[in-house]
């Protein structure tokens, strides 16, 4: 399946900023839209979809000419394949269950927690301080059989669509209950 980024764009300028096209090097990566004007002292958003054709890297470069003095800008663009259920029809599915350690462990802002399903489960993915406070639920809802992967950190959304403010640094947990398979993993978090 594909992805989708927002990118916001101001125009901090006197006059109109006039973006005549917006191409990518990549047939990966496409933006929604091939041009958009943003008035003076005003912002609006630029969205570019990613649509990988394997579990690999893709790299490419956005390309905006505009009627910016110093256009055209350019955007390194990286994308990285994964597997969701249904989107790979021939990709294998998971024989076990499994949570995996995040990574990176230790971390400073965000870091990413995967897990397989062998079948389609309620699943919920619970993070806790050391006193077992739930800091946050990352998942909660029944989810297919496929590899998942979720992030965790500051300004990352909840299942709820809240985001994490802050977090201490120190020791956290994080549980993965999907049917009668449950598994608890710990986490650190640094500044």
């Amino acid at each position: 399946g594909s992805a989708c980024l927002v990118i916001t764009m101001d125009n901090n300028g006197t006059a109109p900023l006039v973006i005549s096209s917006i191409n990518s090097d990549s047939d990966r990566f496409s933006p929604v839209r091939p041009n958009l004007t943003i008035q003076p002292a005003s912002s609006d958003t630029l969205t570019i979809c990613f649509d990988p054709d394997s579990l690999l890297n893709e790299a490419g470069t956005l390309t905006l000419a505009s009627n910016d003095p110093y256009a055209p800008h350019t955007i390194a663009l990286i994308g990285i394949g994964l597997y969701q259920s249904g989107a790979f029809d021939a990709a294998p599915k998971p024989a076990v269950a499994a949570l995996r350690q995040n990574r990176p462990n230790p971390f400073t802002g965000v870091t990413r927690i995967e897990y397989d399903l062998p079948t389609r489960v309620p699943v919920s993915l619970d993070v806790f301080d050391l006193s077992g406070r739930r800091i946050a639920t990352l998942v909660n809802q029944e989810q297919d059989a496929g590899r998942y992967s979720v992030d965790f950190g500051i300004g990352v959304p909840t299942a709820a669509g809240e985001r994490v403010i802050s977090l201490p640094s120190g020791v956290y947990f994080y549980r993965l209950t999907a049917g009668a398979f449950s598994r608890t993993e710990r986490m650190l978090l640094v500044r």
